[in-house]
């Protein structure tokens, strides 16, 4: 692509090529109309024909300058050019205009771009480079070609020559900053981090039960999904926001959750987490509602609520990263039993996270049974 000040300088390039290039050098290279006249000397015509718009270039925008100025887009354009040839009398034009016809050729097949500026044309204000294409010819072409010229048909070559861009005469806008002032603002969509659910506490709970959610919440919880039952704002707890939340799994209407294993899922806008499995067991099973306290100071009464809890006799506790000995198990004994609730004083523990079940005597022939755990951190 090239630009230019003056569209002729684009076929004075093509004439200074063939003018340079052509050996022997024909009498004469000029950049005009077939003449109407016999011609006495070698000689080849270079001739614009006709100027179409590259249709990939109609909406350009302004070109941004160095120094902060917007130029207007030139306009983009293809030029087909005429080349006609001529020998230097009667006798021998045909051999002469067919040698300079065939020079022209090999030019511009060997080398089919102009590289501008030239240095020997100095006034010349291309910039970049030019393509020649030779445009195939019909029968019905030729006549158009030389039907409204009203002259005698000559040997000739078509060309398509481009990108050639005039440069616009419209000014160009005053400068402005590259930055706008107090630095660049990038707006439009972002990523959202998706709220991450860390654990169900339990995981594994009676109908009716009461089930918490921990975990990373970075934007308000908007809901949560239980299979494929909504409980909206309001529907649940906030036990603590952007960490724990917490639910009753309803037993009547529509929103009832039935025994079963169902997947968990929170929403904070059109975000969701990855959903965690959470297994509902018959009502009256046993097992231990998840706490609404975070935590419990040690020394504290702790009061665990479940369902089928009344042959409770010992809760363990147990670190949550682990058992790494047999004296990481606390067995704590003189338990306040009611069916549906555990009271124990919090022993004397390291701070940290813990995991606690209760144990279950359900007679002399029958195992002993533990409630799934639940999670808490017993602090100083």
């Amino acid at each position: 692509m090239a630009t230019f000040n003056n569209l002729y300088h684009a076929t004075e390039a093509i004439k200074h090529v063939l003018e340079t290039r052509i050996i022997p050098a024909p009498g004469n290279v000029i950049a005009g109309p077939p003449p109407d006249n016999a011609i006495t000397i070698e000689e080849l015509r270079v001739s614009l024909l006709w100027v179409n718009e590259q249709a990939g270039h109609k909406n350009d925008g302004y070109i941004r300058n160095p120094d902060g100025t917007s130029s207007p887009p030139p306009a983009s354009l293809s030029l087909f050019v005429l080349i006609t040839g001529y020998g230097e009398d009667p006798e021998t034009n045909s051999a002469g205009a067919h040698r300079l016809i065939g020079e022209v050729l090999r030019i511009f097949h060997s080398e089919p771009h102009i590289e501008l500026p030239i240095p020997a044309l100095p006034s010349n204000s291309g910039r970049g480079r030019i393509s020649l294409s030779l445009v195939p010819l019909t029968p019905d072409l030729m006549e158009k070609l030389f039907s409204p010229l009203q002259i005698k048909h000559r040997p000739f070559l078509l060309y398509e020559v481009g990108p050639v861009q005039l440069v616009s005469r419209l000014a160009a806008t005053p400068v402005s900053p590259v930055v706008a002032p107090g630095g660049v603002v990038l707006t439009g969509p972002s990523i959202a981090t998706p709220p991450r659910i860390a654990r169900l506490v339990p995981n594994s709970l009676a109908e009716g039960g009461y089930l918490r959610i921990d975990g990373a919440f970075s934007s308000p919880v908007d809901a949560v999904w239980i299979g494929t039952r909504k409980f909206v704002t309001g529907g649940f707890d906030v036990i603590e926001p952007g960490r724990s939340l917490g639910l009753k799994l309803p037993t009547a209407g529509p929103g009832a959750i039935e025994p079963g294993t169902h997947r968990v899922s929170v929403m904070s806008g059109k975000v969701g987490s990855e959903p965690a499995d959470l297994r509902v067991v018959p009502a009256g099973t046993w097992s231990v509602d998840g706490p609404k306290a975070l935590s419990v100071a040690k020394g504290a009464l702790f009061k665990l609520e479940g369902q089928g809890l009344a042959s409770a006799t010992q809760v363990y506790l147990w670190p949550d990263s682990g058992i790494f000995a047999p004296s990481d198990v606390h067995r704590v004994g003189g338990l306040t039993v009611t069916p549906t609730s555990v009271e124990f004083t919090v022993p004397n523990l390291l701070p940290g996270d813990y995991r606690c079940s209760v144990e279950l005597t359900l007679g002399a022939s029958v195992p002993l049974q533990f409630t799934p755990f639940v999670s808490v951190e017993i602090r100083a």
